[in-house]
């Protein structure tokens, strides 16, 4: 802070060294600039002012409406002192540091390496049977039970080619909807669904899977094209 005699009512103030380089800390308030521009107090004229008291000392100051609501100062001097006792002006210094070492960060390409090497590290650590372990099974946040691996058990044996077989058979390889007879593009939809077949029979084995009726009743399957079938499901 420097002191400096007001332009406008030759009163001592202090200011900041920086305002007077730039060519400001002419005037020791917002009044006296008013009066030494216009020659009208600040008080009169076409703008509407109100009285507001400083955020840091309660001196009593004249300011327009939309700054009526918001935090009003004397000076840059009472605001920093207010910053400071209550901890902004500490937040802002730390916060404009930790900008400022981004940018430095990424100017040197320092700040991409790093993201590089920590999703690298990432894939390396997701491919180990650890972690693998750790979010297979009972641990996965999916985990309905068992009831996937037991449906791809179920799909994988003989019986169920052996149904699916006979559907086929049955509809003469050909498709139920549009009449599409291409071998590789047919599918046996489930008319009742598998999963509420497991449900509705407490299914929670192979062995109990063989045995039920429901499962490999033909009469429960219908040959689909691909095109067929996903319409179906939508």
């Amino acid at each position: 802070m420097i002191k400096t005699i007001c332009k406008h009512c030759g009163n001592e103030f202090e200011a900041l060294s920086c305002e007077i380089k730039r060519g400001g800390g002419i005037y020791c308030s917002r009044e006296c600039f008013y009066k030494d521009k216009t020659g009208k107090s600040k008080t009169t004229g076409n703008h509407k002012q109100v009285k507001v008291n400083c955020a840091n000392c309660g001196k009593e100051l004249i300011r327009k409406n939309y700054r009526a609501n918001g935090r009003n100062y004397c000076d840059a001097k009472c605001q920093m002192e207010y910053e400071y006792k209550n901890g902004i002006r500490d937040k802002f210094a730390i916060t404009k540091k930790a900008n400022k070492e981004t940018r430095r960060l990424c100017k040197l390409g320092i700040k991409s390496i790093q993201k590089k090497e920590s999703r690298d590290a990432l894939k390396i650590i997701m491919k180990t049977k650890e972690y693998r372990d750790k979010l297979s099974g009972e641990n996965s946040h999916s985990w309905k039970g068992g009831v996937n691996t037991l449906y791809m058990a179920i799909r994988n044996c003989f019986e169920y080619r052996q149904w699916r077989s006979d559907v086929f058979t049955r509809d003469n390889y050909t498709c139920q909807e549009c009449g599409d007879d291409r071998g590789g593009n047919l599918n046996v939809h489930h008319i009742k669904s598998f999963i509420s077949i497991l449900n509705k029979y407490e299914i929670t084995t192979l062995e109990e899977a063989l045995i039920c009726e429901a499962l490999w009743n033909i009469n429960n399957g219908i040959t689909l094209c691909e095109e067929c079938h996903k319409e179906f499901h939508r």
